[in-house]
């Protein structure tokens, strides 16, 4: 959990797709207190559609410098609805900063996006840095 919450990282979150291999994209995520995890998306995108039918995906979070660390979690997923603003600003400035965030925010303010939470029921990690230690 640590590992989730302790930098600002990209996800790759991953979905089930009928008839073809899963669907996997990059996403900015929120920990939530109670350990799940929530996102938003475009809410007629090709992902909430996925995500609306499969209703479970798998997140994905890596470092991004030597010795790698990844930290993998699967579960349920639930449409909890549109993102609030405060939400999305949160999550802006989260990744982007305080100023570059509220540009952001303010520049797709209006864009609509549903939000999702998933609910980790197993974890998969590995830790490199314990080989070169």
């Amino acid at each position: 959990m640590a590992f989730l919450t302790e930098i600002p990282r990209v996800g790759v979150l991953t979905v089930e797709a009928p008839d073809r291999a899963p669907i996997a994209s990059p996403l900015w995520y929120t920990v939530e207190p109670d350990g799940s995890i929530t996102f938003s998306v475009g809410p007629s995108s090709q992902k909430a559609r996925l995500l609306r039918a499969s209703k479970r995906a798998t997140l994905c979070v890596q470092s991004e410098a030597l010795p790698y660390v990844y930290v993998s979690v699967s579960g349920p997923i639930d449409d909890i609805g549109s993102a609030s603003d405060d939400a999305r600003r949160e999550r802006a400035h989260r990744y982007l900063g305080a100023e570059l965030g509220e540009a952001y925010f303010l520049s797709t303010r209006e864009e609509p996006e549903a939000t999702f939470v998933l609910r980790p029921q197993r974890w998969a990690s590995a830790d490199y840095n314990k080989e070169f230690a």
